[in-house]
């Protein structure tokens, strides 16, 4: 028995796919770990005390402008998603309203607010678009203010952050926004495609859509709404973690562990006793690459860090 051949969708429009928006929480993810990275990085070559376990001014300022750019971005995915719910519903209220009249000189107001809700949600994507571009920018602008900053230092442990292994902390940084950013784009071209589709009415008005099509399509939307469901749940903690940044008393402990136990297993890559970041390399010409993902999301960098690094101290303190 042969399969039936598949609908032709040919005046109405499907949805865009939902994977976009999990990729996104994920470059979100992946921002909230490199930031914390860089903030354990600057505070452990720094003597910060007990009593005000903060980054001085001069590395605040530099990470700050970061951190609330990310920040802006999982408000503004999780404000994406009211208007592409919204988007959504008009959408399948108008295929559950077929055949409409189309005799008036004016188009249905349910047919007219398709074209409405695609130009509004466009030009969110755009906005969100432009900041994450913002954002690309910004991390460069970091980088040259590091740069002059330590380059000047007299201290030598401020010194030591210029190099190759943390340099690929802001390299994926920056690929992972170019990513963010071509996912806006081609989202915002999806929505402004809606919107000059549905407000041409001249197909509408010579027939109705058939039936076949009418209900391939509203299925595929109520799908598309259900693979969705609950995506912003955790979106405002992940805003937050990203507006507030690492803790600069869990870099503290770190560094002094490795201050302590910086022979063992625990070191990097070089030897060194304490993380690095940002040398020499050509940010202004990375290779969009894809960016590397987070395997554990919900676990934090500085967890991760410790797992990695406690073995090693048992270790040594067995010895």
């Amino acid at each position: 028995m042969t399969d039936p051949p598949p609908v032709v969708i040919s005046q109405l429009k499907l949805p865009p796919e939902s994977q976009p928006f999990f990729r996104f929480k994920e470059i979100l993810l992946l921002f909230r770990e490199k930031l914390e990275h860089l903030t354990l990085t600057l505070a452990s070559t720094q003597d910060i005390p007990d009593t005000r376990p903060v980054l001085p001014p001069k590395f605040q300022s530099i990470l700050w402008p970061l951190q609330v750019l990310a920040s802006d971005q999982a408000n503004l995915l999780a404000l994406l998603l009211t208007h592409v719910r919204g988007l959504t519903k008009a959408t399948v209220d108008f295929l559950d309203a077929l055949p409409l009249s189309f005799t008036e000189s004016r188009p249905p107001k349910k047919f007219r607010l398709l074209s409405i809700h695609g130009r509004i949600t466009a030009e969110k994507y755009e906005e969100a678009e432009r900041g994450m571009e913002e954002f690309q920018k910004t991390i460069l602008s970091a980088v040259e203010q590091l740069r002059t900053l330590v380059s000047s230092s007299d201290d030598s442990r401020e010194a030591s952050v210029m190099n190759e292994e943390n340099s690929q902390i802001v390299n994926e940084l920056i690929q992972a926004a170019r990513e963010g950013s071509a996912l806006l784009h081609e989202a915002a071209q999806y929505y402004r495609d809606m919107e000059g589709h549905f407000k041409n009415d001249k197909p509408f008005r010579e027939q109705s859509p058939p039936t076949e099509e009418i209900n391939a399509t509203r299925e595929s939307w109520i799908a598309f709404s259900k693979s969705l469901a609950n995506f912003e749940q955790d979106l405002p903690a992940i805003a937050s973690a990203l507006r507030k940044g690492g803790s600069v008393f869990e870099a503290r402990q770190l560094a002094r562990l490795w201050a302590k136990f910086g022979s063992t297993n625990a070191q990097g890559k070089d030897g060194s006793p304490a993380p690095r970041a940002i040398q020499e390399a050509n940010i202004s010409n990375t290779t969009p690459d894809s960016p590397t993902r987070s395997t554990s999301p919900k676990v934090s960098f500085w967890r991760s860090l410790l797992r990695r690094v406690l073995p090693c101290i048992y270790h040594e303190q067995r010895n």
